[in-house]
């Protein structure tokens, strides 16, 4: 366990957001997290108490008066020899995609580079190309960190949804330690979205429509994500940003018809329960903030759906950039767009 006062947390948060922590604590077992929540309810640490992961998903807008806590609680082990996987909280997602991709191991593949950790990745229920984290969780280990409980909490205890989780709400005050995930050797490719069809058609020489979904391998699948994401998305290393900053909007079927009738080809995604989805980024795009500067802030000139840190942005200039952004949308659309970014 390493615990740091007025620690700074530029490295901790892919915004780059030039904040400090009156304390930082990295733990590595379970033992050490309970150590942890038993000093803070003698009051030997500073309060509230902050988990993070990766720091991809949040904004710090300003110091932090409390205590940051972060897991580095590692390993990828097999749970009876099968390819079901019990993964620590720390480690990085991608790291886990790399290890499946390579022992051959289906159901995350459509995953690929999606910034982060593990722990994280199952509180958001991260989900890309077709697949949601939610398609694969057995079940997750959590503390509380009020009271020190131990629960493990099935996929249904897990209540997930679009972009959330029982631990974005009910149980937000708990800490993933470890996640369970019911994968497969079975090959099971999901090429649904067309651009990933597309790619994958450029590297077997067909048209997309006459992809032989047999041949496509995980490699091709996840290859052709990271192309795609690369081309579209700020390397975090090297440009501040929390990837998609906005969740992709789910709107009654009539407020898409007027949508339509001006845009016909406006993507859409029907739902089982008859609302559509809609792509954020396309309704941005289409209201022309593509490469707009407010600030230190920025548009994504190559993904709209992307808010970056230019260099010296403070949270302010990032989160007027967005409200500008979701004033646009709803103006021309009617359609009220939701941060994913976590405000803290």
């Amino acid at each position: 366990m390493n615990i740091r006062n007025h620690y700074p947390l530029k490295d901790n948060n892919t915004f780059g957001m030039d904040v400090v922590a009156d304390c930082y604590i990295e733990y590595d077992t379970r033992p050490e997290l309970l150590q942890i929540i038993n000093m803070a309810k003698q009051g030997l640490l500073p309060r509230p108490l902050l988990h993070i992961g990766g720091g991809s998903n949040i904004l710090f807008t300003q110091d932090f008066h409390g205590t940051v806590l972060r897991s580095r609680i590692m390993g990828i082990d097999r749970v009876d020899g099968a390819a079901m996987l019990k993964v620590g909280a720390g480690v990085k997602w991608e790291a886990l995609c790399d290890f499946c991709a390579r022992e051959g191991i289906w159901g995350i593949e459509n995953l690929s580079i999606i910034p982060g950790e593990v722990g994280g990745a199952v509180v958001q229920n991260i989900g890309a190309y077709g697949v949601e984290l939610k398609d694969v969780v057995y079940s997750v280990e959590a503390y509380s960190l009020t009271t020190g409980e131990r629960k493990i909490f099935n996929n249904n205890e897990c209540k997930f949804g679009y972009r959330r989780s029982v631990f974005t709400s009910q149980y937000s005050d708990w800490a993933v330690v470890t996640a369970t995930f019911n994968l497969s050797y079975n090959p099971n490719p999901n090429i649904e979205y067309g651009e990933l069809r597309r790619v994958i058609a450029g590297y077997h020489h067909r048209k997309p429509e006459q992809v032989d979904i047999r041949y496509v391998t995980q490699m091709d699948i996840r290859e052709a994500i990271i192309e795609i994401r690369s081309s579209k998305l700020p390397d975090p290393e090297k440009i501040g940003s929390a990837g998609s900053f906005f969740k992709n909007p789910y709107v009654e079927r009539s407020v898409y018809e007027n949508i339509a009738k001006e845009f016909p080809d406006a993507p859409n995604y029907p739902q089982p329960d008859g609302r559509i989805k809609l792509s954020a980024a396309w309704l941005i795009d289409k209201c022309g903030w593509k490469g707009a500067v407010h600030k230190g802030a920025k548009c994504y000139e190559k993904q709209p759906l992307v808010i970056v840190n230019t260099g010296n942005a403070k949270a302010s200039d990032i989160i007027e950039l967005a409200r500008e952004i979701q004033v646009s949308v709803a103006s021309r659309f009617g359609v009220d767009l939701k941060p994913e970014v976590k405000y803290i």
